[in-house]
């Protein structure tokens, strides 16, 4: 495993970086990390140098107890990239990631923009928000056991296999490790604002080419989101995933890459 270690925003933040090419980063949901992308990772770097951010609080990244804010996330990812020598990327956001990447593509020079069934784009009611902020509560999350993380993320796969046991499987052994605990005081933060932080009104700002890559059957944030982004974003492109829900990199790893190729080549024309 390429997994490096940078200094950025006064802290130790960990990435995945592999392979030579234009620069591709992938960023995680709101529970993930680099092995988000673990199916994706070799296939892509090599045509791109993959880089896949533990973003901070997250994965092997440092976890300080602090205010987090989407400006935070954004501008810490921008001194990451600059800190390893990264201009230009192609961003690919999952979910929560997908959020980070619209952003960031709003404020910091980006060569493309590929959100994975993107968060920031659904509305969600007062009634929504409140069941789910009833479920993930603090103290929830705090006292969350393997046996929790595997009821909970089971929920995203619509059709279970391998892939998706290695990552329930990975999302279980998280609640064993000795930083548990600043990662739950982070993800108390970090749940509210994946839900509220909307930039669906910002879409027809973005100045780069974008892909919206999306599962036919993602729960979490439904397709008709995608079709929402593909017609707000100038000249979007717009793939359906058949049979995969909310994470297609790991659910339809071979289609996911097809595309997200397909999509690059037209940059370099």
């Amino acid at each position: 495993m390429s997994l490096k270690t940078f200094e950025a925003a006064g802290m130790r933040l960990a990435a995945y970086d592999a392979g030579s090419g234009p620069p591709l980063v992938l960023l995680h949901g709101q529970f993930g990390d680099h092995q988000d992308w673990w199916p994706v990772l070799q296939p892509l770097s090599r045509e791109f140098r993959v880089f896949a951010v533990d973003l901070p609080g997250y994965g092997a990244s440092a976890k300080p107890r602090r205010r987090y804010t989407a400006g935070f996330f954004v501008e810490t990812l921008h001194e990451l990239l600059q800190s390893a020598g990264i201009q230009h990327p192609i961003l690919a956001g999952n979910s929560w990631g997908g959020s980070i990447a619209i952003s960031y593509a709003l404020r910091h020079p980006a060569q493309a923009l590929v959100l994975v069934g993107s968060a920031g784009i659904r509305r969600y009611s007062a009634e929504e928000l409140g069941a789910i902020y009833a479920r993930l509560n603090p103290g929830y999350l705090a006292g969350m056991k393997p046996a929790d993380a595997r009821a909970l993320f089971s929920q995203l796969f619509p059709v279970p296999s391998e892939n998706s046991r290695r990552y329930i499987e990975k999302q279980a052994a998280m609640t064993l490790r000795p930083d548990y605990a600043d990662y739950a005081a982070m993800l108390a933060q970090a749940i509210p604002l994946a839900h509220e932080y909307n930039l669906r009104d910002r879409l027809p700002e973005i100045p780069v080419p974008a892909l919206i890559l999306w599962g036919e059957l993602d729960s979490r944030i439904p397709v008709e989101n995608a079709h929402i982004a593909a017609a707000s974003i100038p000249g979007a492109r717009l793939e359906i995933l058949p049979g995969a829900g909310h994470m297609p990199q790991i659910e339809a790893p071979e289609h996911f890459v097809r595309c997200l190729r397909s999509f690059a080549s037209t940059l370099q024309k």
